[in-house]
């Protein structure tokens, strides 16, 4: 396993663009060391690769250092994914950096867990708005671990199947039912970083040629039920 040596810690960077925030961190083993985040919306394309240039200049290392990149693999923004999915792949391209796609929802769920707990939640939901009133839904059990596929449902929908010691991991709009926390209300890097170093530890990277964000039309939803 190559670990930078300067340091002897393995080096991860986490590149969030699924959503309208623009976020990178970088992490020393299990522990974050730096993060930046512009919460202004759409700045991926114009700022992404300068901020990774800043962050990197600042810690005094060189991309080459990097035993990882991260990337937030979606649902999300097409043009979000798709620009972050290009920086993550170029900078893996022709080298020993390893590149490892979280699933979104799967970086909120991890990254929640701790507070799950701790308000003795039942289970946790990660929403995603797509369009419109419907959004992305996936349900995890208080450790993050999944309890289901990604669900395309409604406002209504969705309210109909989380209970009230359901932690609710989405936008302002639901905060009326659930236990919601502010904290994730804006998607960032940092949520990346322990199940990706998880995944590395345990050599779940993939070939950075091959790897294609889940981009929204390549999803097989499941429409439910109003009966769920």
């Amino acid at each position: 396993m190559k670990q930078n040596q300067k340091e002897n810690k393995t080096l991860i960077l986490a590149i969030e663009s699924s959503s309208p925030t623009c976020s990178i961190a970088l992490s020393e083993d299990d522990k974050i060391i730096a993060e930046i985040t512009l919460f202004k919306k759409n700045l991926h394309d114009k700022v992404l690769a300068n901020l990774i240039k800043q962050l990197l200049s600042n810690l005094n290392l060189k991309v080459e250092e990097l035993n990882a990149v991260a990337i937030s693999a979606g649902p999300g923004s097409f043009t979000g994914l798709r620009v972050g999915a290009s920086l993550a792949k170029g900078i893996a391209f022709d080298s020993n950096i390893k590149l490892i796609p979280i699933p979104t929802m799967e970086g909120i769920a991890i990254s929640s867990a701790i507070y799950a707990k701790q308000l003795n939640c039942s289970n946790i939901v990660a929403a995603i708005q797509s369009h419109q009133d419907l959004f992305y839904l996936q349900e995890f059990d208080t450790s993050g671990s999944q309890l289901s596929e990604i669900k395309m449902l409604n406002y209504q929908e969705t309210k109909n199947i989380i209970q009230d010691q359901t932690l609710v991991i989405a936008s302002n709009k639901f905060t009326d039912f659930g236990i919601n926390l502010e904290y994730f209300n804006s998607l960032k890097a940092s949520f990346l970083l322990k199940p990706a170093y998880d995944k590395f530890l345990n050599n779940l990277y993939v070939d950075s040629n091959s790897f294609v964000p889940l981009y929204i039309q390549d999803f097989k939803l499941k429409k439910s039920n109003k009966s769920e």
